[in-house]
């Protein structure tokens, strides 16, 4: 996997974790992800943002055109970042890996 992969791959499990915790970004673009040297990638500009989300998983709209739309991921890895993210919040298997 290149760095380039890697760092999109962080950016959804980003975008989950955003949304697991009850908010929509609401401008999910390329110019609202910026990434440092040696930093991972992190979303950026919450201006638009809803702090009410109530996440429909996989089925969520915002998650569904980012991971489909502009990552292409095919649904076993939009499955894999969904429960990667969900271990992150301690919610979900800890042995899921890329």
């Amino acid at each position: 996997m290149t760095v380039f992969e890697m760092a999109r791959l962080h950016l959804a499990i980003g975008l989950v974790l955003i949304h697991l915790a009850g908010v929509i970004h609401n401008d999910v673009y390329p110019r609202n992800a910026v990434k440092k040297e040696g930093q991972l990638p992190k979303w950026i500009d919450f201006t638009m943002a809803n702090i009410k989300h109530s996440c429909e998983g996989l089925d969520c709209g915002e998650l569904r055109r980012f991971m489909q739309d502009e990552l292409e991921l095919s649904a076993e890895d939009q499955e894999i970042v969904w429960d990667r993210a969900r271990s992150i919040r301690g919610e979900g298997p800890r042995d899921v890996a890329f």
